[in-house]
């Protein structure tokens, strides 16, 4: 029993140290369960296409929250912009250089503010959602997507107008 037991011990010691993650390794999980590629790991995000890049600190954390500052974005190695003071806690880059902030500091009662920038920094507009989940960009880049309850919300970076389309589960 004693000889047993050691080997059982053995294999259970090696089935500790296998590998854990299932992910290819150049993906990783988003905050909000997308695939998103791994970014290069002197930045902390990339756009799908891998042109654009962003590299930030973070400050205070909380729950729901990070504080982000001196975010810079580039695309490839050309320093486009910096944010000194992050309106939000979790960002996006599109294909086409875009950004979106998520302000998720009123999440307690289910409201996410999203501030929109073009590729040059400026800023663009601000939209606040009620019920979001689902966020992302076209491929693209022009149009950011908003999930909510009961919508699937377009907005159009160019014109600045949000199309909604009603959940087909209605």
């Amino acid at each position: 029993k004693v000889i047993i037991s050691g080997v059982i011990l053995v294999f259970g010691l090696n089935s500790i140290a296998q590998k854990t993650s299932f992910l290819p390794e150049n993906l990783t999980l988003s905050f909000n369960g997308t695939f998103q590629n791994k970014p290069n790991s002197e930045y902390q995000a990339t756009s799908e296409n891998g042109l654009y890049k962003a590299r930030f600190d973070i400050g205070a954390v909380s729950d729901e929250m990070r504080e982000l500052k001196n975010l810079q974005v580039y695309n490839d190695d050309r320093h486009l912009f910096t944010i000194k003071e992050v309106p939000g806690s979790d960002i996006y880059l599109s294909n086409a250089g875009n950004l979106a902030v998520i302000d998720m500091k009123f999440h307690y009662r289910q409201e996410v503010t999203i501030f929109l920038y073009d590729k040059n920094g400026a800023f663009r507009q601000e939209v606040i959602y009620k019920y979001a989940s689902l966020f992302g960009f076209s491929p693209s880049g022009e149009k950011f997507v908003v999930g909510t309850d009961k919508n699937l919300n377009i907005i159009d970076l160019i014109t600045k107008k949000t199309t909604s389309i009603e959940s087909s589960s209605q």
